[in-house]
């Protein structure tokens, strides 16, 4: 997911919709059903489409984390511990 939406993404109140970093076009947001009955629904669709926008933030950190973790760990083929013994050595 993280080759087609690039962290972090935003909520746009004025056009009520989703982007990310490079302004593309995630999704959008819109107050139609219930929240157009509601007091305040202007308000509402917002803190919904920033909800959203926090919820796909979180998950695409946990994702590059994750993807950072298993590039920089793909080489090794024993324990980090062992890793580190292994460094320790050549640097002597």
């Amino acid at each position: 997911m993280n080759s087609l939406i690039k962290y972090p993404v935003f909520y746009d109140k004025k056009g009520q919709f989703i982007v990310d970093t490079d302004y593309n076009k995630i999704c959008d947001i819109r107050g139609w059903g219930r929240f157009k009955y509601m007091e305040n629904s202007r308000q509402i669709q917002d803190n919904v489409g920033e909800f959203i926008a926090d919820a796909i933030n979180e998950k695409l950190k946990s994702t590059l984390y994750l993807t950072t973790f298993k590039q920089l760990t793909k080489n090794f083929n024993s324990s980090p511990l062992d890793n580190l013994k292994r460094n320790k050595v050549k640097k002597e």
